[in-house]
């Protein structure tokens, strides 16, 4: 999540919804709530407010700005631990 935090200006703006990392800088000007709905939980996870309002239309349109899984996130992929030396 400590990456995803820096991105959280209108030039830069990420979000996470449901453990997933989404760059929708390009869809500010897009989004028919207006810039100022976005860029107030840039940087955040905002599965909450995501869930709470948008159709099943907004939420195939994400895939569009998805660029990755959240680290630690429940169902993200883990990076395997090495095994210890013998």
């Amino acid at each position: 999540m400590e990456e995803v935090e820096k991105h959280d200006t209108e030039e830069d703006v990420w979000i996470v919804v449901s453990g997933k990392v989404y760059d929708v800088t390009k869809y500010l000007e897009l989004h028919p709530g207006g810039v100022d709905s976005i860029t107030m939980n840039a940087g955040q996870d905002t599965t909450e407010d995501f869930e709470a309002i948008h159709s099943k239309k907004a939420w195939k349109l994400l895939d569009a700005y998805y660029i990755g899984e959240l680290a630690g996130a429940e169902g993200a992929k883990e990076e395997a631990a090495p095994a210890p030396a013998p």
